[in-house]
């Protein structure tokens, strides 16, 4: 019974950590880029400011607010952040605004290949991390632990006792009592010490 106890409280505990993972995944955030229109910014560092200040997890989205035909979102590789070029885009975007679902941990790059407005500061990398799943563990069953007294290990009053066990009280005192079962192994290799040997002891009392 303990035993399906503990196996019970385990299986909820999965189905706890399964059921954070699909929420954390599934009620992402929405982050609309630079918190404003997606445009040529008004300083250089202004989205790289815009999101180091947000700590952007798996299941999120990104919103691109911009007018389409005016500008445009472009997923590329580091190196081509870098070089402000979109020659081998990932994804692309042309008409606002764009919804970017971030689905996996990473860094991932993203610019407007609209005439210089790179150049001007018009991008953005953003750092993804996993969800941490917060866990409310159940509280734990309280164990039933039953005390059974040790027994007397004294040869004389298991002599006194006799040795008439049965079959299965041996196997029940091999599994359940061991101390038991030693105490009777060692009294039995004395019982037989004495019949096979002699006993200097019985011998001097007869």
């Amino acid at each position: 019974m303990a035993a399906q106890r503990q196996f019970s409280a385990t299986s909820q505990a999965l189905l706890l950590i399964m059921a954070s993972a699909i929420l954390n995944v599934s009620n992402g955030l929405q982050y609309k880029v630079g918190g404003s229109i997606w445009s040529i910014p008004p300083y250089p560092t202004y989205y790289s400011n815009w999101s180091s200040s947000h700590h952007f997890l798996v299941g999120d989205i990104l919103v691109f607010e911009f007018e389409s035909g005016f500008y445009n979102v472009m997923q590329v590789s580091r190196r081509e952040y870098k070089a402000c070029t979109a020659d081998n885009p990932f994804r692309s975007f042309h008409a606002g605004p764009a919804r970017v679902p971030l689905i996996e941990k990473g860094m991932f790059y993203f610019i407007c290949s609209v005439s210089y407005y790179c150049s001007l500061g018009q991008k953005v990398e953003v750092a993804v991390y996993h969800p941490v799943p917060v866990i409310v563990l159940p509280p734990p069953v309280p164990a039933t632990v039953t005390t059974t007294p040790a027994p007397s290990c004294s040869p004389k009053q298991l002599l006194g006792k006799g040795m008439g066990r049965s079959h299965e009280h041996f196997i029940q005192a091999l599994q359940h009592q061991p101390l038991l079962f030693l105490c009777l192994l060692v009294t039995f290799l004395i019982v037989m010490d004495f019949h096979l040997m002699g006993s200097p002891v019985i011998s001097a009392l007869a």
